[in-house]
């Protein structure tokens, strides 16, 4: 959606009809693909486990991840049969169930952190 040069753009969305999208974004999103994201992200975070959150975006469409904010860490469901987990924005890994990419997420960070103890070995 083009605006006048005077129109402040914002990431607020506002439903118009079966819209609900902000300016900012401009997509054309629909209330019921907002309806669908919270759905999809309430039934992802409760497959997570306990602490899980769903959090719920619009950019250029709704998306969702569960999210365990303690832990900075975000399960997002990329099929119906893969699942992205990010822990801190630095470490992310997959797996066929949201436990899998936790459990493979874990597994390379411990890996990362044992390659980088024999790096430091005998120069303290």
């Amino acid at each position: 959606m083009r605006r006048g040069n005077k129109e402040k753009l914002s990431w607020t969305p506002v439903r118009s009809g079966k819209l609900y999208c902000s300016s900012a974004c401009g997509g054309g999103c629909t209330y019921a693909a907002f309806l669908k994201a919270i759905k999809n992200g309430d039934e992802l975070a409760a497959h997570c486990g306990r602490g899980f959150t769903r959090h719920v975006w619009e950019n250029l469409g709704w998306h969702f991840h569960a999210e365990l904010v303690k832990n900075r860490l975000q399960i997002s469901e990329l099929s119906a049969n893969t699942f992205h987990a990010n822990l801190g924005g630095q470490h992310v890994a997959s797996g066929r169930t949201p436990k899998a990419a936790i459990a493979n997420v874990v597994r390379n960070i411990k890996t990362d952190i044992a390659s980088l103890q024999a790096l430091l070995k005998g120069l303290e």
